[in-house]
């Protein structure tokens, strides 16, 4: 029994140590993956300009949800709960982070044909967009059970 309370609680503390620290975790990842593939293909310009399409779709998806989550009304328990335990500064950081993230990609595929910047970028921001999206499930699952 100890050992596997030992185990849960591992667990739990790496949980809360990557929600806590999403933020420098994502960029440090996304660096690591473009120095490893920099020299490993090439971006077209075609490329380019598909990456820049989807930073867009996904920058619009990300200020989508920052809306709704703005606009969740602040009298209901799950909010409260969230505020509570930091849970809704990190998702709002998360969010800005790769909004942040997806419109630098934006003006980076526009003005500057830097392609590994780029690269950079655009996956930073993707993955805050995924992590963002995972949250967003979590919490309309909070949502749902709180009626």
């Amino acid at each position: 029994m100890r050992l596997s309370r030992r185990i849960d609680n591992i667990i739990v503390d790496i949980d809360n140590f990557g929600r806590r620290h999403v933020l420098v975790l994502i960029p440090v990842t996304c660096l690591i993956i473009v120095v490893l593939l920099s020299g490993r293909f090439e971006l077209s310009s075609h490329n380019i300009s598909n990456i820049v399409n989807v930073s867009g779709v996904l920058a619009g998806f990300l200020f989508s949800v920052h809306s709704i989550m703005l606009s969740f009304p602040d009298e209901k328990n799950f909010v409260q709960h969230l505020k509570k335990s930091g849970y809704i500064k990190i998702i709002f950081r998360c969010i800005f982070t790769g909004e942040m993230f997806l419109f630098a990609t934006l003006l980076i595929g526009i003005f500057i044909p830097n392609k590994n910047l780029l690269l950079f970028t655009f996956l930073s921001g993707l993955i805050c967009a995924i992590v963002s999206a995972i949250y967003l499930y979590r919490i309309s699952i909070m949502v749902s059970n709180s009626k």
